[in-house]
Parts: C-alpha cells; structure tokens; sequence
C-alpha cells in the first residue's frame, strides 16, 4: 500500500524531471554569458593581490620622495585642517 506522499512523489518526478531537462540549456547559456564576467574579477583580484604585495615597497618609496606629504595611509587630509 503506498501513502499519500508517495502517489505524490510518483506524480511530481516526472514534472520535476522534465523541468531540469528543460532548465539545463538555460542554465548552460547563463554561465557561458557570463563567464567573461568572472574571468574579469579573477583579473581584477590578481590586480588586487599584487597591490597588497608590493604596498609596503610603495608607502617606502612614498615616504622618501614625498617627505612633506601628509598622507597617513588613508587621507591627505591632516587633523587640524577642517
């Protein structure tokens, strides 16, 4: 003897089958779309790492040749100037 939920299992699979082969050429279309957008932040994240790395060498070659500057790392802005 099968139970409600199970004739209900039996009636949806078929549907819920045929809604993913359905799906999938759409799905396959979205991610071929938008594969040069992930590729873009890939580079952009490399861009970014490089960055993080040679920082230290740049705030260096910053404080030596911008002795007067007033940049503390996230403003040129100093305190008493409003």
């Amino acid at each position: 003897m099968t139970t409600a939920a199970q004739e209900y299992q039996a009636k949806v699979k078929p549907l819920e089958d045929d809604y993913w082969v359905r799906r999938k050429p759409l799905d396959d279309a979205y991610w071929v779309r938008r594969k040069p957008r992930n590729d873009y932040w890939a580079k952009v994240k490399a861009l970014r790492d490089a960055m993080t790395a040679y920082m230290p060498e740049l705030e260096a070659l910053h404080a030596q040749l911008c002795t007067d500057c007033p940049w503390d790392g996230t403003t040129i802005f100093s305190e008493g100037a409003a």
